[in-house]
């Protein structure tokens, strides 16, 4: 059954009201938010929602937990919530080896969308061995768009960046703006059998030229952190790409907030 939290003056409150009965086993799966766009047959076991990225927008989080009062007790039951998205953070400045030939130079990012990507996908968060306190988050991907932009960022100033370093700490531009990330569904970047996906960006040095650049094929997964640098060179782009866990977040006040 469906259970709704909220936060208020008085607490955490929930609804409808529910009373624990010490020989059952419960099982609890959470999301966040709680208007996100869950499947019908979704239950403890399995939990089914639809997500697209340009509708939508939103963390999805998620959350699986166990208890058995018998030998659990009937305290608060703890829910550390999961990204069940893919996040990805692009960066851009100029190869050291620009600074061999033209020390100082500059420029600013004025456009940057993604095209090749999936436009929908359905999140399966299921508890796969029935008693893991974990489960599984697999995304099936829908809508292959070959050419529609995603992420479309502007900038009518434009952004500025130079010539970084070696180890990339300076002149370097986060492109989108607050965090510097966006949610994306997770699948295979640069798809084989679809084709690639591609960074487009627009520069102040270039405004009437869209500059269009295939990134490596690599499986974006849940949970995932995905920061893509692009570095310019006189004559090409270098891209790379650095993984890391995006922090799981335990269930705080703001998440219902």
């Amino acid at each position: 059954e469906a259970v709704r939290l909220s936060y208020g003056q008085d607490g955490w409150t929930y609804s409808p009201l529910a009373y624990w009965h010490r020989s059952q086993h419960y099982r609890f799966r959470a999301f966040h938010p709680y208007d996100a766009h869950i499947v019908s047959g979704s239950d403890a076991d399995d939990l089914i929602i639809s997500y697209q990225p340009g509708v939508d927008g939103y963390d999805l989080l998620v959350a699986f937990e166990e208890r058995y009062p018998v030998t659990d007790g009937t305290g608060t039951v703890a829910l550390n919530f999961r990204h069940a998205l893919s996040a990805l953070c692009f960066r851009i400045a100029f190869d050291p080896s620009v600074g061999l030939q033209d020390p100082g130079h500059h420029d600013v990012i004025k456009e940057f969308w993604l095209t090749g990507l999936y436009a929908a996908g359905t999140m399966y968060y299921t508890d796969t061995s029935g008693s893991n306190g974990e489960g599984s988050i697999t995304w099936d991907a829908a809508g292959y768009e070959a050419s529609e932009p995603f992420y479309h960022w502007t900038d009518a100033d434009g952004k500025s960046f130079g010539i970084t370093d070696e180890d990339k700490n300076d002149n370097i531009c986060t492109i989108f703006d607050g965090d510097g990330i966006v949610f994306a569904i997770p699948q295979t970047c640069s798809e084989p059998a679809d084709g690639f996906t591609r960074i487009n960006f627009v520069t102040g040095n270039a405004p009437d030229v869209v500059q269009s650049f295939e990134l490596p094929t690599l499986d974006w997964e849940p949970g995932k952190k995905y920061t893509y640098d692009i570095l310019i060179t006189l004559s090409d782009v270098n891209v790379t790409v650095d993984i890391a866990d995006w922090t799981v977040r335990e269930a705080q006040l703001d998440i219902f907030a």
